[in-house]
């Protein structure tokens, strides 16, 4: 079969300046007959052939038409962008029809991203000179399965078992037990990263920076921490701020019986003194009896001069005079109140 040539449409297209008669759709769909066709019909045929063919050679794919018919896999160009019909189809607009219309090539602005991305991890972000090829793989265990059998890195379907193993070590390495990732040593789980650790968990749970402060730091703001150390408990235990608290008093629970004193109902209430001096009303009630013989009266009744026994005596004083003491046998430790 012979090479053809682009034809030359440096000199124009045929009858693109003739006088042309446009045809009926009729006598499009007719044809000729026996007859001699006006030079005027035959301009406007040659003219519509010429005209496409250099359409055609100037967009290369035709553009999308809502008039057309398009079978499947044809193609079309929209907006700068090549389509491929997945069925046959006809005023389905491309870019609102993905079903029916695909792109067929990638855009010219994707290839410009992609190329200043390879650039980017050649040049200054990476490597490609270490990218993971089947002659060098970054895994030498394969990792699939469905459940696990303990202690021996297998599925149930005898494959090795989910994970991350190590070149020559096959049963050390990251794996999955079926609920959580495990880390195993000669085939043994060591440790198990368990979302749901608490204090009943087995000692080899693993545990997270959250839980790890939760368990340690068993003192929270406001909480009392006694000790015989003098040292600051952020010292001592490693977290927190802390103040002295009730230095010289006792503590007491507060109360929510009816019975008890006011002073007892609120926290951080305080009472009591370390001495206390007593009145005459918190004396015990009492009295003094004496006796007088005769003589006594007669020595009193002469002093007086009125003839009468003097009936009134003092006795002699008693007592201190000092508050008395209102501690318990106590001994003396440093509390101190967690603040931040």
């Amino acid at each position: 079969m012979p090479t053809y040539s682009r034809p030359n449409y440096s000199t124009g297209v045929w009858a693109s300046e003739g006088t042309m008669y446009t045809p009926t759709s009729e006598k499009i769909n007719l044809g000729h007959v026996v007859e001699k066709p006006p030079f005027e019909i035959v301009n406007y045929i040659e003219n519509r052939q010429d005209s496409a063919i250099a359409y055609l050679l100037q967009v290369g794919i035709a553009d999308w038409d809502k008039g057309t018919t398009y079978t499947k896999n044809a193609f079309v160009s929209f907006n700068g962008d090549v389509y491929q019909a997945q069925s046959q189809n006809s005023d389905k607009q491309p870019i609102t029809n993905p079903a029916i219309w695909k792109i067929k090539w990638a855009k010219s602005e994707d290839l410009t991203s992609l190329r200043a991305t390879v650039n980017s991890i050649t040049s200054s972000e990476g490597y490609l000179s270490f990218y993971v090829t089947k002659n060098n793989p970054a895994m030498y265990n394969k990792c699939w399965g469905t459940s696990y059998i303990a202690n021996t890195g297998l599925n149930s379907s005898g494959g090795l078992n989910v994970g991350y193993g190590f070149n020559g070590k096959t049963s050390d390495g990251l794996y999955h037990n079926g609920t959580n990732p495990v880390i195993q040593k000669n085939g043994a789980v060591i440790a198990v990263f368990n979302p749901d650790v608490d204090i009943t968990k087995s000692s080899t749970d693993v545990v997270t920076m959250k839980d790890l402060i939760k368990y340690t730091q068993q003192y929270r703001v406001g909480d009392l921490y006694l000790t015989t150390n003098p040292s600051d408990p952020s010292v001592t235990l490693g977290y927190g701020k802390w103040e002295r608290y009730g230095e010289g008093k006792a503590l007491v629970g507060m109360s929510t019986k009816t019975s008890d004193p006011a002073w007892t109902k609120g926290i951080s209430s305080q009472f009591g003194s370390y001495e206390h001096k007593l009145t005459v009303d918190e004396m015990p009630r009492h009295n003094h009896t004496f006796s007088m013989n005769p003589q006594d009266a007669g020595d009193a009744q002469a002093a007086d001069g009125t003839g009468r026994a003097n009936t009134s005596f003092s006795t002699d004083y008693a007592g201190g005079d000092k508050a008395h003491n209102n501690v318990q046998p106590s001994i003396t430790v440093l509390v101190w109140r967690r603040t931040a």
